[in-house]
């Protein structure tokens, strides 16, 4: 039998992965360490870059700039100007000669894009270049080795889209805080990059230990001293991370001593998840610095015991824990999966304000009342009213469980004016001492939230005479305080330690101080755990009461019997209020849910089969693409794909009979795959490929385009489009050269669309709804003018004038970015100029 040289390749390659990886699941890029030699500054840089081409694990890191002479590029190497071409050939090379080696490049470089493609392509880089699609994993090694896509380039600047060569760092990268503490402080911002990036970057911390402490590079070179590697493990505990890019300078001899050590440690790799997506931000219990993404993985150092339970405000998890010890193998993957509390789960304050000042949770809470009085108001019924010096006390806080604990405190609020010159008390206590004096108050038109020092201020001004839903969220976990404005996040800040005081809750007033409400509340709410910001939202756009769990066991039969005469009562009620209700469901976004025999297309690709479980990561990334176009062509052309169209698209670099065997192949695991969708068919007819789905089957794409071939819409079809868009943008993380039309024409028809319902919200003066949308439509196109100019206007109505000169300076911002040029309209100018 003969073993092809690709075959032998890739027997070596799986050795190798499983010595550097003691799990049995295939490695990927993040779960792999490289040493970045930075050829920006130092001496020896082009012996490091010789040797780095030389090495294993080992990418580069180089400045490039424009030789105005030759119209070409050039590095300074040693104080010489390189050509760069040079350099890529001496890579392509190194490439050539070393089979197995993985390269990771990053460029510095403001000049032309097409420059530096003309440069790579000319070199015969390209064709060993890899590009990795925004918002998807990183695949497995082994198919980048299979397809000889070994060379991944990163760029520092952005690169314009359609490019399938270049990855703007920060969109991939996360960029660990610098620090030269063994143990660093972490506090879930990265400098650059987002959480939910894959990939770790550890750098300048050999020049700043250096610079600090005195200590030279031999202090690294001592493999007696473990500080560096413990750095470096803190790092991935801390972040779920494990540190797969390190920068070193060109002149740091023995950068990859570390990286050995780091190999050796055991990984733990899982997911947090809620309806098949990954969690946006995870703490976790067994320290109170760490914070990852859904997607995550810890060093598992031998002969520890490590207890894993996910926290997030708003959900409880399945498992609650998972104990890792050395009794046992390590698992290949960790699963857990979360679960949505209910509402009024630990709910121990709920005060609506309809009819009287009452605790509606059953509990025996005196109140008392000062002066304040329940008045019925135009836009949101009955409410309670604060005339001047009045103000309600609720009891102790040990009453509502707050006390040393974490707690939510959300309340709708209005005041008749605003002064700089006083605070306006929310929620507080009197009580003038460290982590004993509660204030939620407003101070200088802003909400601020404390316990009597080192407390939070947000930065978003109160306007009178307007109704703001806030809510004010403490963790005691990370010791997060946090401010939300009308279900968005408006400051937080960690570390605080918890309130402990002891006197009176009360509404309106607070502090001993001269800082009376003077204002309105309605629905107040108290609960003894944070919320998660889906709640937090929910509370904001939703109108309905709150479903408050009752029980009726203390009053036995006698209340039972009441109960039903009320609801024989209730039921005439209803049927008087019924039509009210359609209506008012009827001007709500229904929202989507996950459902059997489901495809959703807008945000995050997502296929659910008949038992309603996501199968979305079934779909390798050639199968996903496959199937994409399957479905768009039948659905937008109703008419599918030829197949010589389909194979041109997908594998153009095979012979015609490759070709033929990979679609094949393909197809047959599409249908296989497709097999647990009720009503879902491959179908082949007279030369095309399409996809039929039953009239059972939901897609959010198909939905979508019968509303747009409609030639007039009604409200429920408005309603339906933001419900639709709501998971985000058509296809965001799916970038193929052959889907950019269908992109662009559905985000148009999109936008074209809410633009035209947002004219009839400005009309009806429905803000609430016409602020929703809006959302939508920047979500889709951040530099859409019209959706700027009703954003505006919102803001002009409430008097947020300041923060309506915020938002135009970060639109002229991102307009700069992507175009290169100065918006030529100014704040005045803008506001002012006919649409």
């Amino acid at each position: 039998m003969l073993i092809t040289k690709q075959t032998f390749t890739l027997v070596l390659l799986l050795i190798a992965a499983s010595i550097s990886c003691n799990n049995a699941y295939s490695i990927s890029l993040s779960d792999m360490s490289f040493a970045i030699v930075d050829l920006s500054g130092g001496a020896s840089q082009y012996n490091a870059f010789d040797n780095a081409l030389k090495t294993r694990n080992t990418g580069i890191s180089i400045h490039l700039e424009i030789d105005q002479e030759n119209n070409s590029l050039v590095s300074k190497l040693d104080g010489n100007r390189k050509p760069f071409g040079e350099l890529a050939e001496a890579i392509r090379k190194a490439l050539e000669a070393d089979t197995l080696k993985l390269l990771p490049l990053f460029i510095d470089f403001n000049g032309p894009p097409n420059l530096l493609k003309e440069e790579i392509a000319n070199s015969g880089l390209k064709r060993y270049t890899h590009y990795q699609p925004i918002g998807e994993r990183w695949g497995d090694i082994d198919e980048m080795m299979r397809k000889n896509q070994r060379l991944i380039i990163f760029t520092f600047q952005r690169i314009h889209q359609g490019n399938n060569m270049f990855h703007y760092i920060w969109n991939y990268i996360a960029d660990f805080p610098k620090s030269i503490s063994e143990t660093p402080y972490f506090d879930g911002n990265y400098p650059n990059g987002h959480l939910k990036n894959e990939l770790l970057m550890v750098r300048d911390f050999i020049s700043t230990f250096s610079e600090i402490t005195g200590y030279d590079k031999r202090f690294f070179d001592n493999n007696q001293n473990t500080y560096f590697l413990n750095y470096m493990i803190n790092c991935w505990k801390y972040t779920g991370k494990k540190p797969n890019l390190f920068l070193v300078p060109a002149n740091h001899p023995k950068h990859r001593d570390v990286l050995k050590k780091i190999s050796t440690y055991q990984q733990l790799n899982g997911v947090v998840e809620y309806l098949g997506k990954p969690i946006e931000k995870v703490l976790w219990k067994h320290s109170d610095r760490i914070f990852t993404y859904g997607f995550f993985s810890f060093p598992y150092i031998e002969g520890e015991e490590l207890s894993l339970a996910p926290l997030a405000p708003g959900f409880k998890f399945t498992p609650e824990n998972i104990v890792i010890n050395q009794e046992g193998n390590l698992p290949d993957v960790i699963h857990f999966t979360a679960n949505p509390l209910p509402l009024h789960e630990e709910l121990t304050g709920y005060f609506p304000f309809d009819k009287n000042l009452d605790n509606q949770v059953p509990k025996a809470i005196p109140v008392t009342n000062r002066n304040t009085q329940i008045i019925s108001d135009i836009e949101r019924g009955n409410v309670l009213k604060f005339p001047d010096q009045s103000y309600l006390i609720l009891g102790k806080p040990n009453d509502y469980k707050i006390q040393g604990s974490s707690f939510t405190v959300s309340s709708w609020f209005k005041l008749r004016d605003v002064t700089s010159q006083r605070d306006y008390c929310i929620l507080g206590t009197q009580e003038t001492s460290f982590r004993k004096g509660l204030h939620l108050v407003i101070r200088d038109a802003r909400p601020y939230f404390g316990f009597f020092g080192n407390d939070l201020w947000s930065e978003t001004t109160i306007a009178p005479e307007t109704w703001y839903h806030i809510v004010f969220r403490y963790n005691i976990h990370n010791g997060e305080q946090a401010i939300f404005i009308n279900g968005n996040a408006v400051g937080s800040s960690l570390n605080h330690a918890s309130f402990i005081g002891e006197s009176d809750l009360i509404v309106g007033h607070g502090l001993k101080q001269i800082n009376f409400l003077n204002g309105y509340i309605d629905e107040l709410c108290i609960w003894d755990r944070p919320l998660g910001v889906d709640e937090i939202q929910s509370l904001y756009f939703e109108s309905e009461e709150l479903l408050v769990k009752k029980s009726f066991n203390f009053v036995g039969i006698l209340l039972t019997g009441v109960f039903i005469i009320l609801a024989l009562l209730g039921i005439l009620y209803w049927q008087s209020r019924r039509k009210l209700r359609l209506v008012k469901k009827l001007t709500k976004p229904r929202v989507l849910e996950k459902r059997p025999d489901s495809i959703f297309l807008f945000g995050d690709f997502c296929v659910f089969n008949h038992k309603g479980e996501n199968i979305s990561a079934l779909f390798t990334p050639k199968i996903k693409e496959l199937f994409l176009l399957l479905l768009t062509n039948t659905l937008r052309k109703d008419r599918g794909i030829r197949t010589e169209q389909l194979t041109d698209l997908l594998w153009p670099d095979k012979t015609r009979q490759k070709a033929a065997n990979n679609r094949s192949v393909n197809i047959n695991k599409l249908r296989k795959l497709t097999e647990q969708i009720n009503g879902l068919d491959v179908v082949f007819e007279n030369g095309r490929w399409s996809i039929e789905l039953s009239d059972d089957i939901f897609c959010d794409y198909a939905s979508l385009l019968e509303i747009t071939k409609l030639r007039t819409h009604k409200e429920q079809h408005y309603l339906d489009i933001c419900a639709i868009s709501m998971r985000g943008v058509f296809l965001n993380n799916s970038q193929y050269p052959w889907l950019d039309e269908t992109k662009g024409k559905m985000t148009n028809e999109v936008i074209d669309l809410l633009l035209k319902y947002a004219e009839h919200l400005v009309k009806t003066d429905n803000r609430e709804m016409l602020e929703s949308v809006v959302q939508r439509i920047l979500m889709a196109d951040d530099l859409n003018e019209n959706a700027l100019r009703f954003q505006l206007a919102l803001l002009n109505k409430q008097n947020s004038r300041h923060l309506a000169q915020f938002t135009f300076k970060q639109f002229q911002k991102n307009y700069k970015e992507t175009y290169n040029t100065t918006y030529p309209y100014s704040f005045d100018e803008f506001i002012n100029k006919r649409s």
